[in-house]
C-alpha cells in the first residue's frame, strides 16, 4: 500500500469539474484509490465523495496491483490543479 500526505487545502471544496478529472485519472487503475482525513475515508473513484472533502489533513492511499502508478498519477495530476489555482 503506498499512502503519501497531500496538501490540497486551496482546492477545497472541489467543483464538480476538478472532481471529474481526478474520478476520470482514479479509474484508468485497477487500485482502490483513497482520500484519508481525520473525517473519515473518501473513494477518489466518487465525484459526490470527493466535492464533500472539507480542508484539513489529507493523505493519499492506493492499494492493489496497479498502485505505484495510481499514486504518482494522481499526486501528479493533484500538483497540476494546485499550479492551476
Amino acid at each position: 500500500m503506498k499512502e503519501t500526505p497531500i496538501s490540497i487545502k486551496s482546492l477545497l471544496p472541489f467543483n464538480r469539474q476538478q472532481a471529474l478529472r481526478i474520478v476520470s485519472k482514479a479509474d484508468n487503475f485497477r487500485a482502490q484509490c483513497l482520500i484519508k482525513s481525520k473525517d473519515g475515508v473518501i473513494n477518489a473513484k466518487s465525484v459526490l465523495g470527493l466535492m464533500s472533502l472539507r480542508p484539513g489533513d489529507h493523505r493519499l492511499s492506493c492499494n492493489g496491483v496497479d498502485e505505484e502508478q495510481a499514486h504518482e498519477t494522481l499526486l501528479e495530476l493533484l500538483s497540476v490543479m494546485l499550479s492551476e489555482k
